[in-house]
């Protein structure tokens, strides 16, 4: 996986802005208090954190507003954490990821109450800044929120992988996924996996879609079989529901097993008899039923989110189409 071999191990390789990396040491090194880091998806909140840790040689105590459903067991977890001393470090650092979704679960006011009583500095990882669960929070920690990293140094990156994996590309392609990425270099390296059979070119492109106002197609997908709850699924666009719904028949497979891959098949046949009504009688209401069979049916499907980055393929039609493309 690419995300895993290209995952940088120190500062050097790290696509960044320095004076985010200087913030976060210097904040680390004082030993106490909060601070916030927030950013773009995939500019790398958490591993910023975690390149920190590894020059400090501190340790990390990393909990998950997802894995606690009571506020008092993440209460009891995190004071104890915060009053032990770290044994075979230097330091330690309590991260919380998405602290805006923490007092989902009831913890309201825990970490506030933690940064009076931490010996260690403790980090939250938030995606909305401005959620009402770190209204005062806010007013208590500092705050790093994370550049996007430049367009040309990410091209960089992926024609440096395309070279060690020789993958063939074109530059003006490389340049635009580059760009089209937004900063989220996580996506782009699971877009760049994904297109390695068939190379990165403009060909290629074609395949990944307009980001921007849109998700791209995988995206969307990795949206749909990594999603936690509902909230957005509506909002994707009934233009693309013929195309999600061929891309998560030819995917669901690489995210779940068992009970849940068979579940998330029947709501696919389900919705592709409410497509098919739809289209002998021409009763387009029900296209309503095919788009929410075919995406939230399949997004709650599964019981526990497969946590491991899988590169998604496109479906057989595309890989034929792209083949045609590139032989004429």
């Amino acid at each position: 996986m690419f995300l895993e071999k290209y995952k940088p191990k120190d500062f050097n390789s790290f696509i960044g802005s320095k004076k985010d990396i200087e913030n976060l040491l210097s904040f680390l090194e004082t030993g106490k208090g909060g601070l916030i880091i927030t950013g773009s998806t995939g500019v790398g909140k958490t591993l910023i954190i975690e390149l920190a840790a590894k020059q400090l040689n501190y340790e990390i105590c990393s909990l998950n507003a997802d894995d606690f459903r009571s506020g008092k067991e993440i209460e009891r977890v995190l004071i104890e954490a915060s009053k032990q001393k770290s044994m075979f470090s230097d330091g330690k650092i309590i991260v919380v990821d998405e602290a805006d979704a923490i007092s989902d679960y009831g913890a309201s006011g825990t970490l506030t109450e933690l940064l009076k009583i931490s010996k260690f500095p403790l980090v939250l990882v938030a995606n909305d800044l401005y959620s009402k669960n770190l209204y005062n929070l806010r007013k208590k920690c500092k705050l790093i929120k994370l550049q996007k990293p430049r367009y040309d140094a990410i091209a960089e990156f992926l024609i440096k992988i395309c070279r060690e994996e020789k993958i063939k590309y074109e530059e003006g392609a490389i340049r635009q996924m580059a760009r089209i990425c937004d900063g989220d270099i996580r996506a782009v390296l699971i877009d760049l996996e994904s297109l390695a059979p068939y190379g990165a070119t403009k060909e290629g492109i074609n395949i990944l879609g307009e980001r921007g106002r849109d998700l791209s197609i995988f995206e969307t997908i990795r949206l749909i079989l990594k999603v936690k709850t509902i909230q957005g699924l509506g909002d994707l666009s009934d233009y693309e529901i013929d195309k999600i719904f061929e891309w998560l028949k030819e995917n669901i497979h690489r995210e779940y097993t068992g009970d849940d891959l068979s579940k998330a098949y029947e709501f696919l046949t389900k919705a592709d008899k409410f497509k098919q009504r739809m289209i002998k009688s021409q009763a387009w209401p029900l296209m309503k039923y095919y788009k929410e069979l075919s995406i939230i049916g399949v997004a709650l499907s599964k019981n526990k989110v497969n946590q491991n980055f899988n590169a998604y393929k496109p479906p057989r039609f595309i890989k034929t189409m792209y083949k045609n493309m590139s032989s004429s």
